[in-house]
């Protein structure tokens, strides 16, 4: 639940920010384009960056949780011979 409120305050943050940029920047609209690309595409870096170590670490768990019933399992079989 964490994770979808943070995911959806970024991404109101960026739009706010690019609507925010648009509507004041005193440079030439192409400027402005290039500049809010340039933008985007480092926050989308960082976001990639973060949403990847977070896949990794789900993962992580994952396999945990796996090899603790694996074990449960075993351990259950062993004590039923």
């Amino acid at each position: 639940m964490k994770l979808d409120k943070a995911i959806l305050g970024i991404l109101a943050g960026v739009a706010i920010g690019a609507v925010a940029g648009i509507l004041l920047a005193p440079e030439k609209g192409a400027v402005t384009r290039r500049f809010m690309s340039k933008k985007g595409k480092k926050y989308a870096g960082k976001l990639e960056k973060k949403l990847n170590g977070l896949i990794d670490n789900l993962n992580e768990k994952i396999e945990s949780v796996k090899n603790q019933a694996a074990d449960r399992v075993n351990s259950g079989k062993n004590k039923a011979e």
